[in-house]
């Protein structure tokens, strides 16, 4: 199947089981974004990542370090269209400009703390989870949790469905 063929859906033209989502959608961002314009097609598709965001944003992680999870990952997995919304995310979010860049670059952050949390989301979509002790380890010692390092699993697989997804249906990026 090539990009084209996925259907850039509106409310009124998505499959009756996405328009509930699609409307949720448009009263958080006051339009539907392209991403979720395509998984409309697919009800599920577009119900997990919104479940799987509402329960990220629930997490013990701040909004700052949410954003630099799911555009690190975004970042590893080379979604552009990701990379461009949650730069943006990011920047709403207090991230530092300097930061965002350094997190685009793969280059290393100034603040230990959330280096060892971007090092950490690049490794685990790099090696696709399997990480060791030591990298771990180096994780928790800047004060993160077993509990967030979980966290951070549930932002990187949120980020894995829809880089995942745009990497197969191609959304323009607004």
């Amino acid at each position: 199947m090539t990009k084209h063929e996925f259907k850039l859906h509106t409310i009124e033209t998505a499959p009756e089981a996405s328009r509930n989502a699609l409307t949720e959608v448009k009263k958080k961002f006051g339009r539907v974004p392209n991403f979720f314009g395509i998984t409309a097609e697919s009800p599920a598709a577009t119900n997990a990542y919104l479940s799987l965001s509402k329960i990220f944003q629930s997490t013990a992680l701040t909004p700052a370090e949410q954003q630099i999870v799911i555009l690190a990952a975004s970042v590893e997995n080379k979604c552009d269209y990701c990379v461009a919304a949650h730069s943006r995310g990011a920047k709403m979010a207090g991230v530092p400009e300097d930061a965002i860049n350094a997190i685009k670059a793969k280059a290393p952050l100034e603040d230990a703390k959330t280096e060892a949390l971007r090092c950490l989301v690049s490794q685990i979509v790099d090696k696709h989870g399997w990480r060791s002790d030591a990298d771990v380890q180096a994780f928790l010692n800047q004060g993160y949790s077993r509990s967030q390092l979980l966290d951070v699993m549930v932002g990187v697989s949120m980020k894995t469905l829809s880089n995942y997804v745009n990497h197969l249906t191609g959304p323009p990026i607004e």
